[in-house]
């Protein structure tokens, strides 16, 4: 009885050590970087480029320019498939995130075990 149970607690041990990586190995990845001006591309192009290299460069960067504006279109899911792996929000000064993208939607989005990268700064009012 207990080497049936030590034998349990083994295997949910190991498949638990297992699942835990970042980001799922898969041959893409697709990241949505959502920015509050286009230099934010060129002030962080290292940081852009080092990314698109992870997991031997099967990463896809996708921008999008986030101008507080309702009729900004901002879609991570249809039907509940999402478009992408990754979020990065590197918008600090955005006052909304489109009509189409919600905290809701954000939350939601780590929920389903994808993953969310925010850059923020504390001179944005």
């Amino acid at each position: 009885m207990q080497l049936a149970l030590l034998a349990i607690l083994q295997s949910v041990f190991i498949s638990t050590c297992q699942a835990g990586t970042f980001v799922a190995e898969k041959s893409q990845n697709k990241t949505l970087v959502l920015v509050d001006t286009w230099a934010t591309l060129e002030t962080h192009s290292i940081f852009f480029d080092h990314i698109r290299q992870m997991g031997s460069g099967n990463h896809t960067l996708e921008f999008k320019l986030l101008t507080g504006h309702e009729s900004g279109k901002v879609d991570i899911q249809k039907f509940n498939k999402y478009f992408y792996d990754n979020v990065i929000l590197m918008a600090p000064t955005a006052k909304s995130f489109g009509i189409d993208l919600a905290v809701k939607d954000i939350l939601e989005f780590v929920d389903f075990h994808h993953n969310l990268m925010v850059f923020l700064n504390n001179e944005s009012r």
